[in-house]
């Protein structure tokens, strides 16, 4: 197969959302593939009295080398995820309740209920990634259509929680602001025990399948 002599496009969906994709041939052995995902994800949950309403914006582009070591469907891709994605959304607390934050309990003011917003900040965007698929987007003769699958990882690095609160809270029988240094305070424990919690997860896990057309 000569390079660049074909070319097969793929629809996909997955871990990253859904997208499309584009490879041609390199070598007898070797592909090249660029893609692109999206989607959007709501969510919304209570913890600790708080309630967190929010979105998962998924965004990534990536190019990737297809290498076949056995001559089959099998490949082994490393590549690069470039990494648009982000959590972000919004916490309130219903005037009069009782919430944690850090190692505090306070209390929302009844006359200015607590609000804010919130969020997971990315440290890179451009990161390693490293996969294994079955079946070659780019069919042989005799056949035009595919259905690649392909699971994997790639290496997100550290990423931080972002929080930012409005509004007053009350605590023994006394209400000030948010902005106060002993809920900011507060504010910035919390935030240090989830990125804490968070290392740990530097890996964003990659499973993908779609259908490929060869021209």
């Amino acid at each position: 197969m000569l390079p660049f002599s074909r070319i097969a496009i793929a629809t996909d969906t997955g871990t990253l959302g859904f997208g499309a994709q584009i490879a041609t041939p390199v070598a007898r052995w070797l592909n090249l593939r660029g893609g692109f995902d999206l989607a959007n994800f709501g969510y919304g949950f209570t913890q600790s009295g708080v309630n967190h309403t929010g979105t998962l914006q998924l965004r990534s582009g990536s190019l990737r080398f297809d290498l076949f070591p056995f001559r089959s469907g099998f490949h082994i891709s490393p590549g690069l995820l470039i990494f648009k994605s982000s959590i972000g959304g919004s916490l309130s607390v219903p005037g009069g309740n009782s919430f944690s934050m850090g190692d505090a309990t306070l209390t929302s003011n009844p006359a200015n209920p607590v609000t804010g917003s919130e969020g997971l900040v990315f440290a890179r965007s451009i990161m390693p990634s490293l996969t294994v698929g079955f079946r070659n987007m780019i069919a042989r003769e005799g056949k035009r259509w595919s259905v690649p699958f392909e699971l994997g990882a790639a290496y997100t690095g550290p990423y931080s929680a972002q929080m930012n609160l409005q509004g007053s809270v009350c605590s023994m029988g006394r209400c000030g602001s948010t902005g106060n240094a002993t809920v900011q305070a507060s504010v910035v424990q919390q935030q240090n025990s989830l990125d804490e919690t968070m290392k740990h997860y530097r890996i964003y896990p990659i499973v993908m399948s779609g259908v490929a057309y060869r021209f």
